[in-house]
């Protein structure tokens, strides 16, 4: 029965039969149990004999919550470093070229991946949840709570070995550094640990589990386009799973392009689309409130500014996700079709075009809330003049990328993004430290304006008239770089 059992499996997933057979050796599931096994009787002991002043609910109540906080630290980054470290080992023996070589589809491939490699956390897991549900009834911890605990923690498990498996991918074809393995697995393995699993235990605390604590001490509310996820535990774990689903959703769309495609860009054209909807729709939702219109000038300009810098953030993303290679460009170039859907929804296009239209996603959502919530008000046209100039200076940025990565140069990456953080924190920061500002120097608002910082007091109808000099200074550099950029496309037509 066992025999016909792991044969079905073998037929269904052989990948998944494949990393279990070569991580399930005895003495590495003895070790994981044995592991597993010490740390909780060094948890009860510490509980039972350090903390007598406890009562024995009290006691169970704190066993409890120490594995309730352990277990994500220890599934996300343990098992996310086991998932980089594999992809990243198998590119670079050349064995997943092999695996991509298989009649199976990918999804199937990628699934025995996430199943099968992080088998020992999750056996190391599964040793612990007995204590975890025995100590849970101890201190008569909701059964709702308990059932929405492993619910979200698997689902988060999902999203997290997803990005794991992205990162392996990405990291496995990346140029060789000192030792791309290690640098990948140990970099996803500190995101986990100081970003992944706080941000678990955090957002569902403070939103679907609020519901379930005795205490209000430390109640808050939160809101999603006026909706309060926090009054009700429906809403609340209906809203969250569904971003877990639709994200993790988003980043297989991504894995099984690259998997299949290790060569294309991160995004295409079509997934840089949705993915710019979602997280601008997402983000925009969350400044939406009860309070929306009446926060005081300085509260409200945080947010603001909370805003456009996660905007600018996620704009730099989908722009580096989306540039093509030279290589791509002289495909492009030699073999299909030049109008605007091309450039629009070819992977092999050119990228700032497609930028743009990101950015018009972008503003189609930012634009509206700034005006109703009162910010511009006062001076709408120096809100425009600061949205213009700032969409000038992204496409510069989207520009000045491509040609970079149109040139015959190693790492363009590398040369990009050094590129830019100097164009964008070097002059400032000098002209900031020689305190040669607007509020100082009217005219120095053109320069803080061309690097990409058009935002002053525009009360100031001086400071004003400056950014508009700036903005022409914007325009001048932006239609050299263009008439560069076509200047490569044509040598790479005629090459």
């Amino acid at each position: 029965m066992q025999t016909t059992w792991f044969d079905h499996l073998n037929s269904w997933n052989p990948q998944l039969v494949r990393e279990w057979r070569g991580r399930l050796k005895t003495r590495n599931v003895v070790a994981a149990i044995a592991l597993s096994v010490i740390a909780q009787m060094l948890l009860c002991l510490v509980q039972f004999q350090g903390l007598s002043f406890q009562t024995p609910q009290e006691q169970w109540f704190s066993i409890w919550q120490t594995l309730t906080s352990c277990f994500p630290y220890v599934l996300f980054s343990l098992g996310g470093y086991y998932i980089v470290s594999d992809i990243t080992q198998e590119e670079k023996r050349g064995t997943l070229n092999f695996i991509r070589l298989s009649p199976r589809p990918g999804w199937q491939i990628l699934l025995g991946k996430m199943l099968g490699v992080p088998i020992l956390p999750y056996i190391t897991i599964a040793s612990a949840v007995p204590l975890h549900v025995l100590s849970a009834v101890q201190a008569d911890v909701s059964l709702g709570l308990i059932v929405s605990y492993y619910i979200l923690l698997f689902g988060s498990c999902l999203f997290c070995y997803s990005l794991a498996l992205l990162s392996g991918l990405v990291g496995g074809g990346a140029p060789k550094l000192l030792n791309r393995q290690a640098t990948a697995s140990v970099s996803f393995g500190i995101l986990a640990f100081f970003i992944l699993s706080p941000s678990f235990l955090g957002w569902n605390w403070l939103v679907p589990w609020q519901s379930f604590r005795e205490s209000n001490e430390w109640a808050t509310t939160v809101h999603w386009s006026f909706i309060s996820l926090t009054g009700n535990p429906l809403i609340a774990h209906g809203f969250t799973i569904a971003n877990l689903a639709i994200a993790t959703a988003l980043l297989w769309r991504v894995l099984l392009r690259r998997f299949r495609q290790p060569r294309s860009t991160l995004l295409s054209k079509r997934q840089s689309y949705g993915f710019v909807a979602y997280i601008e729709i997402l983000i925009i939702g969350f400044a939406l409130n009860p309070s929306f219109g009446d926060l005081e000038s300085g509260a409200m300009a945080a947010s603001a500014f909370g805003l456009y810098a996660s905007s600018i953030l996620l704009i730099s993303v989908v722009m580096f996700s989306t540039v093509p290679s030279r290589q791509a460009l002289l495909d492009w170039s030699r073999y299909q079709s030049r109008d605007l859907q091309s450039w629009l929804w070819s992977d092999k296009s050119p990228m700032p075009l497609a930028l743009g239209l990101n950015l018009l996603l972008i503003y189609g959502l930012l634009i509206p809330w700034t005006f109703a919530s009162s910010l511009a008000i006062q001076y709408p046209l120096g809100t425009l003049v600061s949205f213009l100039s700032i969409a000038m200076t992204v496409i510069m940025a989207g520009v000045l990328t491509q040609i970079i990565f149109a040139m015959r140069i190693r790492n363009p990456t590398t040369w990009a993004v050094g590129i830019l953080l100097i164009w964008f924190t070097v002059p400032p920061a000098v002209m900031g430290l020689l305190g040669l500002i607007p509020e100082n120097i009217g005219m120095m608002a053109t320069f803080w304006t061309l690097f990409g910082y058009p935002v002053w007091h525009f009360e100031n109808p001086l400071a004003l008239s400056f950014t508009f000099i700036g903005m022409v200074f914007q325009g001048i550099v932006l239609i050299l770089l263009v008439w560069q950029f076509s200047s490569i496309l044509r040598r790479l037509h005629q090459s």
